[in-house]
């Protein structure tokens, strides 16, 4: 994963700190499981993107008590319900701390024209990695499954064609792919083993 520079602009140093705050309220919550997703994640892979807010995946009852807990420090935006629009649905709550978006999503689901990637949390929670900084110790979203939610997201494909280029360099998880296989329909797979059969050997998995 991509250290984290002692050179950053100050936006994306503003996030750092916003982040490193919630980190220590969350990780003081020993039965809240979280991960870090969007393009701070992405940057701590190692993927040259610009980091635009802070994007924390959990379930429902991660979301209730994260806001129970977040709403001393930050500014509350929306607190946490159901919601859907054309492309998504979660428990989702926002939050704002020195201009810094937050936004927590339970139980996501993104809707596909293949049908609904409704990954259970739990799934995605064990196919995520731990990263150590100073940050703190948290998991990350990996990019295999990044690349899954990518595909299906309008306006994307660059997002898309950068994480096949760097899993080509690094080479992808199996392991995770494997995983993702059992949790998606199979037309879902089917679009998903398109991309990634520009990158590896598909038998391998």
């Amino acid at each position: 994963m991509n250290k984290i520079s002692n050179q950053l602009d100050d936006k994306t140093y503003q996030i750092f700190s916003v982040f490193r705050d919630f980190v220590k309220k969350a990780n003081a919550l020993k039965d809240v499981k979280w991960v870090l997703a969007g393009s701070l994640a992405s940057y701590l892979h190692g993927l040259e993107v610009e980091p635009k807010d802070i994007d924390i995946l959990t379930n429902k009852r991660g979301a209730e008590i994260l806001f129970t807990v977040l709403s001393d420090d930050f500014e509350v935006v929306k607190e946490p319900e159901w919601g859907e629009t054309e492309l998504y649905a979660s428990y989702y709550s926002k939050y704002r701390k020195n201009d810094v978006n937050l936004e927590i999503i339970g139980d996501f689901e993104l809707k596909t024209e293949h049908g609904k990637i409704n990954i259970p949390f739990i799934d995605i929670w064990n196919m995520s990695e731990y990263f150590r900084s100073t940050l703190g110790k948290f998991k990350v979203v990996p990019l295999e499954l990044q690349l899954l939610y990518n595909i299906f997201i309008p306006d994307k494909a660059n997002r898309v064609e950068m994480i096949l280029s760097f899993l080509k360099e690094k080479f992808p998880n199996f392991r995770i792919i494997r995983e993702i296989k059992k949790v998606v329909n199979p037309f879902v797979w089917q679009e998903y083993t398109s991309h990634l059969s520009k990158i590896i050997d598909l038998s391998e998995i």
